[in-house]
C-alpha cells in the first residue's frame, strides 16, 4: 500500500500512458511527455490555442461540435492538473483553462525563456564529465540535451565548442581517437559520436581478450585464421579458436608462476621443492649448548673448531675435486659429519 501511494505520488497515470509529475526540475520531460498525451487525447491545438469553441448553434451538428470540444478541453485541463505534484499544481490552482494553465507553467519552470536560466543550463555543460559506468554515446547525447535546450538564445553552443568539450572530457583511452579527429577535416558530432562508439567497443573487446588470459573472459586472442578460443577452468587451458590456428586461453591458475623454481604450472605456495626444502633440517644447528668464549665453525655451526679444521669442509673440497675430474652431479651423503648423523645434498653452485 505504501510503495503504490508513493508510485502515485510520483507518476500521472491513464489509460493514455504513465509519465513523471512535473516537480520543478523535469520541465523539459515532462512537456514532451504530457504532449504525447494531448495528442493522443485530440487536445493539444486546443492547448497551445489552434483550436477554439466551435460557435452556438440549434442544430445538432452544432450541438455535438461544443459537446466534443468541451470534452477533450475538459481531458486537457485534467491531465495538466494531475499530471504536476502537489507543490508545482499550487501555480494553476483553481484554473481551468487548459491554455492559460500551459502557458503559466512555461513562465514559471521552462529555464529557457528566462536568461537565468539559460546560465544554468550552460553552467551544466561546461561541468558536465562522464560518469562512472556511463558510455561514451550516453555521455555524447546527455550533452546533446544541453545543447538543444540553449539553441536560438544567446548561450547558444556551437558545434565547434561541443567538440572542443567532448575532446577535453573524454577519458585517457580515446586519446589516440581523439587526436586523429583533431587532424581530420569536417568532423560532426554525429561522425565525433560513432569514431568514439567504435573505439569504445574495441577496447571492450581487448578488456575481454586480457582477462581471459586468466579464464576470466569470453574469448582469448585468436592466432592468424581463427577466432581466440574459450578460457579454461581451474588449471585447463582453453580450446583453440575457430580456422584451426586460434590459440586457446590459459587456465585460471597458470598465470601464477612460482617464484622459487620459475615454473609455471603452480603457484609458489604450492611449490613441492620449496615445502620440500622447508621441511629439511639445517646444517647450522647446534647439538648442544655452547659457552660464548668457545670458538665457533663457520662451516658446520658446531663449536670447538675452526673452519679449517673442520671435517665437513673437508669432505665439500673433496667433493668439488671429483666434480671437476667428471664423476657425475655433485651428490653426497656425509655421516658423521655432525653428531646427529644427518645427510645432506650439497648444491652446485656452493662455494
Amino acid at each position: 500500500m505504501a510503495s503504490s501511494d508513493q508510485t502515485s505520488k510520483l507518476y500521472y497515470t491513464s489509460k493514455y500512458g504513465a509519465i513523471k509529475k512535473l516537480d520543478g526540475t523535469n520541465y523539459t520531460v515532462w512537456k514532451g511527455d504530457v504532449t504525447v498525451i494531448l495528442q493522443v487525447m485530440d487536445a493539444l491545438n486546443i492547448v497551445i490555442g489552434e483550436e477554439v469553441e466551435p460557435p452556438a448553434g440549434n442544430t445538432a451538428a452544432a450541438r455535438s461540435a461544443i459537446a466534443d470540444y468541451a470534452k477533450r478541453r475538459a481531458l486537457a485541463t485534467t491531465a495538466i492538473r494531475f499530471s504536476c505534484t502537489d507543490v508545482i499544481s499550487i501555480y494553476i490552482q483553481n484554473l481551468t483553462n487548459p491554455t492559460e494553465m500551459w502557458e503559466i507553467l512555461r513562465e514559471k519552470l521552462d529555464s529557457t525563456t528566462s536568461f537565468i536560466g539559460r546560465a544554468a543550463i550552460a553552467r551544466k555543460f561546461r561541468n558536465a564529465r562522464i560518469d562512472k559506468g556511463e558510455g561514451i554515446s550516453v555521455y555524447i547525447a546527455r550533452l546533446q540535451s544541453y545543447r538543444i535546450q540553449l539553441q536560438g538564445s544567446s548561450q547558444e553552443i556551437s558545434e565547434e565548442d561541443f567538440l572542443g568539450h567532448v575532446y577535453s572530457t573524454a577519458p585517457p583511452e580515446f586519446k589516440t581517437t581523439i587526436a586523429f579527429l583533431k587532424r581530420t577535416a569536417d568532423v560532426t558530432i554525429q561522425s565525433l559520436d560513432a569514431a568514439l562508439k567504435e573505439t569504445e567497443e574495441e577496447n571492450e573487446a581487448d578488456a575481454a581478450v586480457i582477462d581471459s588470459k586468466s579464464g576470466e573472459g569470453l574469448y582469448a586472442r585468436g592466432g592468424r585464421g581463427g577466432r581466440g578460443g574459450r578460457g579454461g577452468r581451474g588449471n585447463r587451458g582453453g580450446r583453440g579458436g575457430r580456422g584451426g590456428r586460434g590459440r586457446g586461453g590459459k587456465g585460471k591458475n597458470q598465470d601464477k608462476s612460482c617464484t622459487f623454481c620459475n615454473m609455471d604450472n603452480h603457484s609458489t605456495e604450492d611449490c613441492w621443492k620449496r615445502q620440500n626444502q622447508q621441511n629439511q633440517p639445517t646444517t647450522r644447528k647446534r647439538t648442544r649448548d655452547v659457552d660464548d668464549n668457545e670458538v665457533i665453525c663457520f662451516q658446520c655451526g658446531e663449536a670447538g673448531h675452526m673452519r679449517n679444521d673442520c671435517e665437513l669442509k673437508k669432505r665439500i673440497d673433496d667433493i668439488k675435486k671429483r666434480r671437476n675430474h667428471g664423476k657425475g652431479r655433485a651428490m653426497l651423503a656425509i655421516r658423521d659429519a655432525t653428531p646427529s648423523n644427518r645427510l645432506m645434498e650439497m648444491p652446485e653452485n656452493q662455494d
